[in-house]
């Protein structure tokens, strides 16, 4: 039986509209490494705050 990730991968996330003309749909599995950069990147920036 496939995990849950796996069975949503492919599943919209996020859909975004702009100026009501055209919509970009994003899914999981497009989101997952973005999402974890932001983390990374907002890790670091705490961790050089906190170093000062």
């Amino acid at each position: 039986m496939p995990s849950a990730r796996r069975q949503c991968h492919n599943k919209t996330a996020i859909v975004f509209q702009v100026n009501d003309v055209s919509a970009t749909a994003i899914a999981y599995r497009q989101l997952h490494p973005r999402v974890c950069r932001l983390a990374n990147a907002s890790r670091a920036a705490l961790r050089a705050a906190n170093a000062q």
